[in-house]
Formats: structure tokens, sequence, C-alpha cells
């Protein structure tokens, strides 16, 4: 692939998913004022999201 965007995300792919998730879990827990809280938030909307989706 000619394409450098595509090879960088494909290069650290995983590096930007735990990246992104340890992100929104500590802006979530900013938000909240209660980390363990948006913990519990973002691990039930994830069981959520498994359970509707279409896919699984």
């Amino acid at each position: 692939m000619n394409n450098r965007l595509v090879m960088l995300q494909d290069r650290f792919y995983g590096s930007f998913f735990i990246g992104s998730n340890i992100l929104a879990f500590l802006f979530a827990g900013w938000l909240l004022n209660d980390y363990l809280g948006a913990l519990a938030l973002a691990v039930g909307l994830r069981l959520f999201a498994c359970i509707i989706s279409p896919g699984s």
C-alpha cells in the first residue's frame, strides 16, 4: 500500500485502540468526578453495545 496514513494505522492499531479507550475513560472520570464510576460506566456501555449489536 502506498497510503502512509493507512500504514500508520495498520502498524499502531493496538496502541491507538488502547490509548483512545484510556483517554475516553479518563475524560469521563474527570467529567463525573468519579473514576471508579466512569470505569463501571465504560464497562457497562461496552457490554450493552455488544448485546445489541446485530453481528454478535
